[in-house]
């Protein structure tokens, strides 16, 4: 409904997040301004912009394999979103790369909400109870603080019983304690470079085909892993 408004309206750019048009691609070909899509855009419709999950992930992984984790829980993003599967394996990557062994067993679909990082500690524990992993790495930062929760509430803390890594990168988790282990880029970043890409489209300074831009992810290690 929105970009059918577009259409109508006098608007001389655009800036779309992912999940707001999720299983639309196909639609941003029909726009007639310039725009800019901030996310993984498989078909190229338009500009966009995005983060390297796949590079991140894959180098979460292999840290964890390298600081000695032998067996990991992985909590995942729903399966429906390619992203929360591109995470996925580039994490499962780079663990196996660095001497890890990705269990199915220990792998948890969740939903990128804060209950089910909590329904995932709670899962851990009543499936894993009697030989727990050393650590969980979730997909994103919302599971992660829940999981906080869920431990929390059962007398366990992390990393002293289980290491928490995650993705993403928010400025917010600098006041969530203990600090995740984290993985991902800033917001703003993102934000900075589709504005950039946008003005280039408006100004005339670029006028070719529609570009894909990537930017790098950041490891940073903390107090949970």
């Amino acid at each position: 409904e929105y970009l059918r408004q577009i259409r109508h309206k006098r608007v001389d750019g655009l800036i779309i997040a992912d999940f707001a048009i999720h299983r639309m691609h196909e639609d941003l070909k029909s726009l007639d301004v310039p725009a800019v899509f901030m996310g993984h855009l498989p078909n190229r419709a338009i500009d966009s912009v995005a983060f390297d999950d796949q590079g991140g992930c894959y180098a979460m992984g292999k840290y964890l394999a390298e600081a000695g984790h032998k067996r990991v829980a992985h909590v995942t993003g729903p399966s429906f979103f390619q992203q929360a599967m591109v995470r996925r394996q580039g994490f499962e990557q780079g663990f196996a790369d660095a001497g890890g062994t990705p269990e199915e067993a220990l792998r948890y679909e969740g939903t990128y909400l804060v209950p089910s990082g909590y329904e995932a500690v709670e899962w851990l524990l009543r499936e894993h109870g009697a030989d727990l992993p050393s650590a969980i790495f979730f997909a994103n930062s919302l599971m992660a603080r829940g999981a906080l929760a869920a431990l929390h509430d059962r007398g366990l803390e992390a990393p002293r019983d289980i290491a928490i890594a995650t993705f993403d990168d928010f400025d917010h988790l600098d006041y969530v304690r203990p600090k995740l282990t984290r993985v991902g880029g800033k917001p703003a970043d993102l934000a900075t470079k589709a504005l950039e890409m946008l003005r280039e489209r408006l100004d005339g300074r670029w006028t070719g085909e529609p570009r894909s831009e990537i930017l790098p992810c950041r490891l940073r290690r903390f107090d949970t892993a």
